[in-house]
Parts: C-alpha cells; structure tokens; sequence
C-alpha cells in the first residue's frame, strides 16, 4: 500500500443488514440499525469502535422508522 494510503475496516462482523451508523462525539462508539439474520424487526444496537459485542438499545416489534439517530 503506498505511503499514506487509507485502509477501511468493517466495525461490525453481522449477518444481515447494517445502516444508520451515527458515531459518538468522542468516536469511541457506533449506534446502528440492525436488521438481524432473518431481515426482520430491525432494531437500534451500540458498539464500542475497537472492542466488544454490539449491545441492542431497542426491542420494538415490527419495523423500526427512525428519522435521524443520534450516538
């Protein structure tokens, strides 16, 4: 790679969908919407950005309209 080049790397390892990332003032975490393995019930998870397993913050039935989600 050359001198000063970028890499990215995936935060989350999550079968399914991911979107809505908002990340905290500090950049230590990541708010999401997870639509789980099935697609279904999506549901608002944080997770640290270098450590950890997501932690679900919501458990809503059915869909999950979110206008703007804040970290």
């Amino acid at each position: 790679m050359p001198s000063g080049a970028r890499s990215s790397l995936p935060l989350t390892t999550l079968v399914g969908s991911e979107y809505m990332p908002a990340f905290s003032p500090d950049g230590k975490q990541v708010a999401f919407v997870w639509s789980g393995e099935e697609g279904s019930d999506p549901q608002i998870y944080v997770k640290l950005i270098d450590a950890g397993t997501e932690l679900r913050l919501s458990n809503l039935p059915g869909p999950l309209f979110v206008s703007r989600l804040v970290a």
